[in-house]
């Protein structure tokens, strides 16, 4: 049966009947994208092996290797003259702080931490 020959049934269908047949589509388009993953990471695993690997987990890195090491925090550069609790790293989008005060005629030398 052609997507044609399908969409022209449907044309005779109610709300209701085309709403479970939209249902059942999509589940069954759940059920094959989860079966095609599944198919295509046993080929995975053992294209790996066949090469030496150990497997797919092994070659994708998991197989006891650490990790990245998380970057530190990086220190304040900029405090806000208002609120002192308030700091910038100067990294990164700025605060709405920084942005009033440059709006207003400020500099960022005037929230410079000269510590």
């Amino acid at each position: 049966m052609s997507l044609a020959e399908i969409e022209h049934q449907t044309n005779n269908l109610s709300l209701a009947e085309l709403q479970e047949l939209k249902f059942i589509v999509e589940k069954k388009i759940d059920t094959r994208a989860k079966q095609e993953r599944s198919d295509l990471i046993e080929k995975m695993d053992a294209m790996a092996k066949e090469r030496g690997f150990g497997g797919l987990e092994a070659l994708m890195g998991s197989g006891g290797e650490q990790s990245k090491a998380k970057r530190k925090p990086v220190a304040p550069k900029y405090r806000n003259p208002s609120d002192a609790n308030d700091t910038w790293s100067g990294r990164g989008r700025k605060p709405k702080w920084v942005v009033e005060m440059l709006a207003a005629g400020g500099s960022l030398d005037d929230a410079l931490i000269r510590d």
